[in-house]
């Protein structure tokens, strides 16, 4: 069987998959909201149980509708052209507005607990609002009014510079909060504001939004390590790498760097070798993702992955779309249909555990592997 064969199974199982849920269901922090306490280790422990155990133990009988998963959801139609769900998952998201922002952010939609923070359903969520935001650059054919679709660029654009903020470091640049209470530096989230500044400035001529977002750029290469890598989290954080976050650093670089008055090129160069030498080995017909980065310790729920389904859609989406490379390509789809395709229920596994893999369909894994089917195909086989 080709890989193109492979990636026409994988893709129309997951749309066929999603059309029967809905285009609804789970996300991975999902915790049963009557389980949360007070205590915070114990909320923690309560999601790492329910993000790692592949037995899924939540009720279906009332699915939260949560902004990742939507938000992937939309930017995969968006590529497929499905005016049809296009309209459906819009509605959705516009329904997750958050009341906590004077500006347009989308809310969290379930409570989430983590080592580092912990955050109510209507709290605001920074990157997923990007995420959003990017999804409404990515239509250029329009399928969603254009004026409104401004209006809300423009507002996303305000609440990150005028409400999340940043810590202005001088000549050095400018890095953009992870969350109004977090102010502990998370490079990857930053990197991805900044890009999207820079792309909505230059679409609507907002030199605010660009001077910023470049500024934030630059910070983000000051604090690239001499290896091309960067730390998950800036001390006094312990210092921890993985595959996904540095993917989604390097993208946000590839996705802005013609649109900067400053070169960045070496930076990509020493980024792109550090993340296709590092977190990616050959076996066989595969490429497979390596999870972290094993000099460091390993962050949270890391320690117990083979690989993460992000770490596949992640680098999909940078060998078809801003670093062409068909070889990394196939691997990558031979990897993905042979250790995480679900044959039985057309749904990709969220991840390879060290003793199990996880099969629960999570939303926002099956959105974001979705995506990057689409962009492969769109790329490689437009004429199939």
């Amino acid at each position: 069987m080709t890989e193109y064969e492979k990636l026409k199974i994988m893709t129309e199982g997951l749309k066929k998959w999603l059309s029967d849920h809905n285009y609804n269901y789970f996300q991975c922090n999902d915790v049963p909201p009557s389980l949360f306490t007070k205590n915070h280790t114990i909320n923690v422990f309560l999601r790492s149980f329910f993000r790692l155990c592949p037995v899924n133990f939540r009720s279906e009988k009332k699915i939260p509708f949560t902004p990742q998963g939507i938000v992937s959801l939309l930017k995969a139609y968006i590529k497929i052209d499905d005016i049809k769900v296009i309209n459906l998952l819009f509605s959705r998201a516009l329904k997750l507005r958050s009341q906590k922002s004077k500006n347009f952010s989308l809310k969290q939609g379930t409570r989430i607990a983590i080592n580092m923070y912990e955050n109510s359903e209507e709290d605001p969520t920074p990157l997923n609002t990007v995420w959003f935001g990017q999804a409404l650059l990515d239509d250029s054919k329009d399928r969603i009014n254009p004026k409104q679709k401004e209006d809300i660029l423009k507002s996303i654009s305000n609440y990150l510079t005028d409400e999340l903020g940043y810590e202005d470091h001088g000549p050095e640049g400018i890095y953009f909060y992870y969350g109004y209470n977090f102010k502990k530096e998370i490079i990857n989230a930053s990197a991805q504001i900044s890009s999207f500044l820079i792309e909505t400035g230059h679409r609507y001529n907002y030199q605010k939004y660009i001077e910023l977002g470049k500024r934030g750029i630059l910070y983000v290469v000051n604090s690239q390590n001499d290896d091309g890598s960067w730390f998950y989290a800036s001390k006094p954080e312990r210092s921890t790498i993985d595959n996904f976050h540095q993917g989604y650093i390097l993208k946000a670089l590839l996705s802005c760097r013609s649109l900067l008055s400053f070169d960045i090129s070496e930076s990509i160069d020493k980024s792109l070798n550090y993340y296709k030498t590092k977190l990616f080995y050959n076996k066989k017909d595969e490429i497979i993702p390596v999870r972290y980065d094993k000099r460091y310790t390993p962050l949270n729920t890391w320690i117990f992955q083979k690989a993460d389904a992000r770490d596949i859609s992640t680098a999909l989406e940078i060998f078809s779309l801003y670093y062409i490379d068909k070889k990394n390509i196939n691997g990558l789809i031979n990897y993905t249909y042979n250790n995480l395709f679900d044959k039985r229920k057309n749904t990709i596994a969220c991840e390879k555990g060290l003793f199990w893999t996880n099969k629960i369909p999570y939303l926002e894994f099956e959105g974001w592997m979705l995506y990057s089917f689409i962009l492969v195909k769109n790329t490689f086989y437009s004429n199939y």
